[in-house]
């Protein structure tokens, strides 16, 4: 055990608390870039893609006062396809057997 003593001074008032929240992981695993990305408007991030997180870290500031629960391992949702097999990007879902055309985008997982 330490101490350290600096000195007295004159009393400067009470001890502010935080002004801002946090952000706090609801989920274990790594953090994904797409989860990160639409957290980035709630307040700066303290990790980045592909970090390893545990169910109750802190990933971030939140802009707010109060604290705010975020699942940074969640990605895309596999339904993103409609049911004519186009998703947003227009390129076909070679999954759903259509074959691609001249002029359809290139679509990576």
């Amino acid at each position: 055990m330490s101490r350290l003593f600096n000195g007295y001074a004159p009393h400067k008032g009470g001890i502010e608390g935080r002004r801002n929240g946090v952000l706090v992981s609801t989920a274990g695993g790594f953090a994904i870039a797409y989860a990160l990305w639409n957290l980035e408007d709630r307040g700066p991030m303290f990790i980045e893609p592909g970090a390893e997180i545990y169910e109750g870290m802190i990933i971030g500031a939140h802009t707010r006062g109060n604290d705010l629960d975020v699942n940074p391992a969640k990605g895309k949702q596999a339904d993103q396809y409609s049911h004519d097999g186009k998703g947003r990007s227009g390129a076909a879902d070679p999954a759903a057997g259509h074959e691609p055309r001249a002029g359809d985008r290139l679509y990576c997982r």
